[in-house]
């Protein structure tokens, strides 16, 4: 009887070490570059779209290296898009298109967030953050808001 105890307690012990060793659920969920067919990007701010830009092969694969390579997961996403204002939207096409996606970048408090909906935010580079920036031809800093521009009672 104590062997049956003993060898339930090394199972349970035992699987739940190999949960805590997983970190797949904190990498950055995309297709392999081979099956990626284009990447568009398009700079948002409130209502305002840019134009729709298509990257090219060599800037998409370094695009995509450079988001796999993104920090730690930091929190949850919970909706289609981020809840920043303004921030760029990278398409991502699949060859058979099931795997098609898209991934937001956005500044916030002086730093550099990517979220896919659902999945999670990681922060990014400035260098990343910035490359993007340069590809969509657009500024994509927070929008100022002016203070005290309220009338006197």
């Amino acid at each position: 009887m104590k062997r049956i105890i003993v060898l339930i307690t090394l199972l349970c012990v035992g699987s739940s070490l190999c949960g805590c060793s997983a970190t797949e659920g904190d990498a950055v969920d995309l297709p392999d570059s081979k099956a990626v067919q284009r990447m568009e990007l398009q700079f948002i701010d409130g209502c305002a779209l840019s134009k729709v830009i298509r990257v090219n092969d060599e800037d998409k694969d370094a695009i995509l290296e450079k988001i796999r390579t993104a920090g730690e997961k930091g929190e949850d996403s919970v909706d289609d898009t981020p809840q920043e204002d303004p921030y760029i939207t990278v398409s991502i096409y699949t060859k058979e298109h099931k795997d098609d996606q898209d991934v937001y970048f956005y500044r916030k408090n002086g730093d550099y967030y990517m979220e896919q909906p659902y999945i999670g935010v990681w922060e990014v580079s400035e260098e990343l953050y910035n490359m993007l920036n340069e590809y969509v031809g657009e500024p994509a800093e927070p929008s100022k808001t002016i203070e005290g521009d309220t009338e006197a009672d």
